[in-house]
């Protein structure tokens, strides 16, 4: 296929993009598609709409650590942004590759949704190197319009999860949509307690772990500036933190406030109680710790992910017991897991399912 036909097709192509997306115009949030598109980069409609619903893809600590390099319309290499590596608690990279993966399988999903095949090779085996995945893109059917609103609407809710049961259809859905390496341990087992306690150990040993917490004060936006400033990071609206609490703290608190004692403790606190309501632990395993495996782990994982507000799940990842000794050691044991464990997600129903919050960043921060 010549240049001139993939425009031609991507031109039409992105009446659906169009027509999918909530108009531009002022607006008081940074999340949305949209608002990606203020920013346009050269009159790309198609292809702005693709990377702007790839970056809704989650990513720890919402580092959004990915960047693009558009080689021609047809073929985009894709790897992680090593300024935006989580170095204290990810030291070896392994949730920057993850992240990655996320953001992969968002592209291959709207685009196969907007009547793009995408084909996805890894090119690069360093795990913090720019070149590790070559997209090449090329016309194809449409899919399903309905994964972008997915995509679109997918957000981590952290708090309010119901410790009923797990029904055994949606415990069927989530493994079919990770992928054979995963295990679901409903609550109450041997395996759910060891999870409860260990995740709230290894929170409270990595809370007091001053360079983790220094590192986590960096992605904190506690104003309104901030999250206009940034457009990424964790803002209160994405952990939760409303009413008086909120106002009190986008006015009065910073990055200084996460150091203190206070702060710490509140964070433990809110932990303690998160970890003890869930209906259940979904692991999602990999065979190896090598990228391509790391990045298809990723990849299960947003897959998961847009999958869950139709069913009235949450599934926030649980990260600290991979992250800190000895529990990362113990996991695989402790767990009788079938692979190296990438993602430990605490599942819980949700009586109200709200709107996404997270800022996400303009298009020309990430796309060359």
């Amino acid at each position: 296929m010549t240049r001139r036909e993939f425009t031609k097709l991507a031109s039409s192509a992105a009446i659906a993009a169009g027509a999918s997306l909530p108009a531009c115009g002022p607006t008081s949030t940074v999340l949305r598609p949209d608002t990606l598109l203020d920013h346009p980069l050269d009159g790309a409609p198609l292809r702005d709409a693709l990377l702007a619903h790839a970056a809704l893809a989650p990513s720890s600590h919402n580092t959004q650590p990915w960047r693009v390099h558009v080689e021609s319309p047809t073929r985009w290499i894709v790897g992680p942004d090593p300024l935006r590596q989580l170095t204290a608690v990810d030291p070896e990279a392994r949730e920057l590759v993850l992240s990655v993966g996320a953001f992969l399988e968002s592209l291959v999903t709207a685009a196969n949704a907007l009547g793009i095949a995408t084909d996805v090779e890894v090119v690069g085996t360093a795990r913090t190197g720019s070149g590790m995945v070559a997209v090449n893109l090329t016309p194809s059917r449409p899919g399903n319009s309905a994964d972008l609103e997915r995509i679109r609407t997918r957000r981590t809710i952290r708090d309010g999860l119901r410790p009923d049961p797990i029904r055994s259809a949606d415990v069927a859905a989530l493994l079919a949509t990770s992928g054979v390496h995963s295990v679901f341990f409903p609550s109450g087992s041997r395996e759910a307690r060891w999870l409860v306690d260990s995740e709230l150990a290894a929170f409270t040993q990595q809370t007091w772990r001053d360079d983790a917490q220094k590192e986590l004060s960096r992605w904190f936006r506690f104003s309104e500036a901030d999250v206009e400033k940034h457009r990424d990071g964790l803002t209160l609206a994405s952990m939760q933190v409303g009413g008086l609490a909120g106002w009190f703290a986008a006015h009065f608190m910073d990055a200084g406030s996460v150091m203190g004692k206070s702060f710490r403790e509140k964070g433990i606190a809110s932990a303690s109680r998160q970890v003890a309501s869930c209906g259940g632990w979904l692991v999602v395993t990999a065979p190896d710790e090598s990228v391509p495996a790391l990045l298809d782990a990723g990849r299960r994982f947003a897959r998961v992910a847009i999958g869950l507000r139709e069913r009235k799940l949450a599934a926030p990842p649980m990260s600290q017991t991979m992250e800190e000794e000895p529990w990362k050691r113990q996991l695989v044991k402790e767990l009788g897991l079938p692979g190296i464990p990438t993602f430990v997600l605490r599942v819980g129903y949700v009586d109200d399912y709200p709107d996404p919050v997270s800022p996400r960043r303009a298009l020309p921060s990430f796309v060359t």
